[in-house]
């Protein structure tokens, strides 16, 4: 037994214990978290040889789809709302530059009202991330008179 299907086996074995002990799930979680903190290249290294070992369980494609159905997008409509942004994030006007696991340059994020599941717009991985601290009320990076522009919908 190699080391990859080792991994699996007692990945396998501490989820069925936790479906036995749910009390433990959330000590298990903060564990986990806490380890990949500190091991932080180590738990990198271990995802990427997870990946290369299970190709066909980690696919942007299939990822990406999930994401549209998730919407009521279909790719047509997609790609339509990306060519009317310009192929770029609504707020900085760049194109999607972060990488998902295994260095492939993920698309922009559709961005959606969690209330209503209505899609706004498509933005980059760090524009998303700030727009969800400033609809929170947090301190952000976008500007508000284009956020409250976005919001509102007339720029659609």
């Amino acid at each position: 037994m190699d080391d990859t299907e080792r991994r699996d086996q007692h990945a396998a074995q501490q989820r069925a214990y936790l479906d036995r002990h749910p009390e433990q799930y959330e000590k298990a979680r903060l564990r986990s978290r806490a380890w990949r903190a500190s091991n932080r290249e180590r738990h990198r290294a271990s995802v990427r040889e997870w990946e290369k070992a299970h190709p066909r369980r980690y696919d942007s494609e299939q990822h990406h789809r999930w994401h549209l159905t998730a919407r009521g997008l279909t790719q047509d409509e997609y790609d339509h709302l990306l060519a009317r942004q310009g192929g770029v994030c609504f707020f900085c006007g760049k194109p999607e530059t972060a990488n998902r696991r295994a260095s492939v340059i993920r698309r922009l994020s559709i961005d959606h009202d969690h209330e209503t599941n209505q899609v706004r717009g498509l933005l980059c991985l760090g524009c998303n991330i700030s727009l969800g601290y400033f609809e929170r009320g947090m301190k952000s990076r976008l500007d508000p008179s284009r956020v409250e522009l976005y919001l509102g919908g007339s720029w659609f």
